[in-house]
C-alpha cells in the first residue's frame, strides 16, 4: 500500500482486501503458535513421543539395552571418559561406541577425542533426559498410588 497523497483518494477496495489479507495471516500464525504451545517443546527438531519411539526403534548392540532409548536414559549428562560409562553400565567399550555414534547422528551427544575419549550431551539432549527421568518418575509414583489403592 504505502504512503497517499493527501490529495489523492484511498483505493478502498484494495485497502479492505489488504486488511482482510493480513488478518486472515493473523488468525493463521496464532493457530500455530497455540498448536506450538500445547505440543510443547521440541528435541532436534522432534516432540519428545517421536524421539522416545525413534530411540526405542533402534536396537542397541549392547546385550544389556534392548534399544537406544534404555542405553539413553542409563547415562549421565556427561562421563570424564568413556572407560568411566563402561564400568557403570557394564558394558562392552566396543559394541557401546557404536551405539555412541547412532547418538551423536542423532544429535543427542558431542564426541569428544582429547587426552580421553568422553561424551557430552547436548543441551537438547538434556532437557530431553531430563523429561524422560520425569516420565519415568511419574510412571513409577503412579504405579505406587494404584497399587496402594488396591
Amino acid at each position: 500500500m504505502g504512503w497517499i497523497r493527501g490529495n489523492r483518494g484511498i483505493n478502498s477496495p484494495l485497502l479492505a482486501e489488504q486488511i482482510l489479507r493480513l488478518t486472515q495471516e493473523n488468525a493463521e500464525l496464532r493457530i500455530a503458535a497455540s498448536k506450538n504451545i500445547v505440543e510443547g517443546i521440541t528435541y532436534n527438531g522432534l516432540s519428545y513421543k517421536s524421539l522416545k519411539n525413534l530411540l526405542i526403534s533402534v536396537p542397541s548392540n549392547t546385550t544389556k539395552f534392548k534399544n537406544l532409548f534404555e542405553l539413553f536414559i542409563e547415562l549421565k549428562p556427561s562421563w570424564n571418559d568413556l572407560t568411566d560409562a563402561n564400568r557403570a553400565l557394564e558394558v562392552d567399550w566396543k559394541t557401546m561406541w557404536h551405539d555412541f555414534e547412532k547418538l551423536h547422528e542423532y544429535k543427542m551427544l558431542i564426541m569428544h577425542f582429547d587426552e580421553s575419549r568422553y561424551y557430552t550431551m547436548t543441551p537438547e539432549a538434556h532437557n530431553f533426559y531430563l523429561k524422560a527421568k520425569s516420565v519415568q518418575l511419574d510412571e513409577i509414583t503412579d504405579s505406587v498410588l494404584a497399587s496402594s489403592k488396591v
